[in-house]
């Protein structure tokens, strides 16, 4: 099917689509490039944003079970969902499809999924033929408010979490927040973590306004889901633009994640719970520390349990390691995230051994 066939076959659809769901755009711009992010944009829409010129689509099998028929016209390289295909090989495998597909220095690669998706999408970009250009379809809310957002790609190495990868900026992210509706429930849960860590470090309302429409949060209420995605990427990009390569504020974002990225490749579970989790802890060590209010850590424990997410309370040895692993470790130091009052963060430079004096006092 050609381009503008798609169009014609699809434009009463796009056109309902586009009735129930308004585009807001964020303009994001930085001296690695440009970038335009459209939410609610509709996944009908993406020829729009496309240049002229051959077209490779990354997803994986779920996505393209659900939407195939309304992907563009191009030649489609299919990976297994989850976390299992993070990995470096799927990288190479890509790469020599690609060159065995034809694929040049002209060529667009557009990927259409969540965050594992997107992460491998956006690494194969930045390497084949030394780099080619890219866009994103977002199709999870934790890719919708993070993975797909501010140009880090990464795959795991063992049980590290994307050490290694690189910066690439994706030409455009749609994220069309009609397709939250077949994400399956642990994965929208897990998309919430990232939701609540950007009110978290950065919007104290956005916090509360979590909270208070949990429910229709839950119901995937579209308007919603929209807004506060929305406003999650509006506190991204202002931060990312300032700081695309992670040297200082950008690392605001890892709030939860030096502890969470271990609790999730120790235990296997997926990437926004372990953040809740690595987060509960961040903030019970802030209040320890003085910096936070317990009544401000007592409203997140309090948000996260409403998810039912438990505690985590056990730190073996393999748990360490993974932390020793982590990619802002520096020397005998870490960059570590605390909240010093629900909308507000702080990085600072903390002792490793400081961390695992803390984990000694709430774990066994």
């Amino acid at each position: 099917m050609k381009k503008h066939e798609f169009v014609i076959n699809h434009v009463f659809k796009y056109s309902f689509m586009l009735f129930l769901s308004q585009m807001r755009r964020i303009d994001f711009h930085i001296e690695a490039g440009d970038s335009v992010i459209a939410v609610g944009e509709s996944i009908l829409n993406v020829h729009k944003y496309l240049p002229e010129g051959s077209l490779y689509i990354i997803t994986d099998h779920h996505i393209r079970k659900l939407y195939e028929r309304d992907f563009p016209p191009g030649v489609i390289f299919e990976i297994k969902a989850g976390e299992s295909s993070k990995t470096i090989s799927v990288v190479e495998d890509l790469c020599l499809k690609l060159a065995g597909a034809g694929a040049d220095r002209k060529s667009f690669i557009l990927g259409i999924g969540g965050g594992v998706v997107c992460d491998i999408a956006g690494l194969v970009a930045s390497l084949y033929m030394r780099g080619v250009r890219h866009g994103f379809i977002s199709t999870s809310l934790l890719s919708q408010v993070d993975a797909s957002v501010g140009g880090k790609t990464g795959v795991n190495a063992g049980r590290y979490k994307n050490n290694i990868g690189a910066f690439k900026l994706p030409e455009f992210v749609i994220c069309d927040i009609t397709m939250l509706s077949t994400l399956p429930h642990e994965e929208f849960i897990s998309g919430l973590g990232e939701l609540i860590k950007s009110a978290a470090i950065a919007d104290r309302d956005m916090f509360f306004e979590i909270r208070d429409k949990m429910d229709k949060i839950i119901a995937r209420d579209n308007a919603v889901l929209e807004e506060l995605v929305f406003k999650s990427l509006k506190i991204k990009t202002a931060i990312v633009e300032g700081d695309f390569t992670e040297n200082g504020e950008r690392r605001l974002l890892n709030f939860g994640h030096t502890l969470g990225h271990a609790i999730e490749m120790l235990n296997n579970i997926p990437h926004g719970v372990a953040v809740m989790q690595g987060m509960i802890l961040a903030a019970q060590w802030g209040v320890m520390r003085g910096d936070l209010p317990e009544s401000d850590f007592n409203e997140l424990k309090s948000l996260t349990e409403s998810l039912k997410i438990p505690p985590v309370c056990s730190f073996p040895q393999g748990f360490k390691e993974l932390v020793l692993g982590d990619k802002k470790k520096s020397g005998e130091f870490i960059h570590f995230i605390f909240l010093t009052g629900l909308g507000h963060a702080k990085e600072e430079k903390v002792a490793v051994k400081d961390i695992f004096e803390f984990l000694s006092k709430v774990g066994y």
